[in-house]
């Protein structure tokens, strides 16, 4: 088995696993949360200016968290 095959079957091996982890994190992207959930994190983003301002993409989060929390009051 020359180098050429054992590279090409690594990037084989690469694809799949890389191809695995996305359909996986998909999956589980799409399930509806969980009512009444004891905690959340929500993963951050840039925070800009004086006074602090979120970048839109952590608003984004903030608003659905605060979605979350209205429809899940306890």
């Amino acid at each position: 088995m020359n180098i050429y095959k054992l590279v090409h079957w690594f990037e084989i091996i690469v694809l799949a696993y890389f191809i695995i982890c996305n359909v996986i994190i998909h999956l589980y992207a799409r399930q509806k949360a969980a009512d009444n959930a004891d905690t959340m994190v929500i993963l951050g983003a840039q925070v800009m200016g004086n006074p602090a301002v979120p970048h839109p993409v952590l608003k984004g989060r903030l608003d659905k968290a605060l979605v979350y929390l209205k429809n899940n009051p306890n």
